[in-house]
């Protein structure tokens, strides 16, 4: 019996020795403690994530170095297409360096979480939107941010996901 248990412990162990060499150290999380990933002890990505922000791009941006999060709803130009650059140059100033806090829908797109993420209690996609370097994706928003699109938007590229 005793050999049994040892067994089936033993193989536990090995299982997570395993996974985690495939995925790299698995998280240690207390309660009310938030992993980087925005994983607060579940496995869906839903929760959020809070932390320094940098940006890659006009709609997306890195949080505490590691987690990669999407704004939820807001189509920003690429940074080679026309009209990325200041979009890109528009989220620098607006949230480098800053605290940001994401609201994650659980989702994830590519390598990167999706939420809604807020600079100084300011919806960030919104932001970008109403300064007229992005646009309403509302397939993802449901039109949240139609209002505050400036008619100039219009003439940035529009990803066909987003109709």
């Amino acid at each position: 019996m005793r050999l049994g248990i040892l067994l089936v412990f033993g193989l536990a162990f090995l299982a997570a020795r395993a996974y985690e060499g495939a995925v790299g150290p698995l998280p240690v999380l207390h309660a009310n403690e938030t992993h980087p990933s925005g994983e607060a002890g579940r496995t869906s990505s839903a929760g959020q994530v809070q932390g320094e922000a940098y940006t890659i791009d006009g709609d997306t941006i890195r949080v505490n170095r590691t987690t990669k999060v999407r704004l939820l709803g807001v189509a920003a130009p690429e940074r080679d297409e026309r009209g990325g650059p200041e979009a890109t140059a528009f989220m620098k100033r607006l949230v480098n360096g800053k605290t940001v806090r994401c609201d994650l829908n659980g989702e994830k797109t590519y390598d990167r979480l999706v939420g809604t993420c807020y600079v100084d209690g300011r919806d960030i996609g919104e932001a970008v939107i109403r300064a007229g370097l992005a646009r309403d994706c509302p397939r993802y928003s449901g039109g949240r941010y139609a209002h505050v699109e400036p008619p100039q938007a219009a003439s940035l590229p529009f990803p066909e996901y987003c109709a």
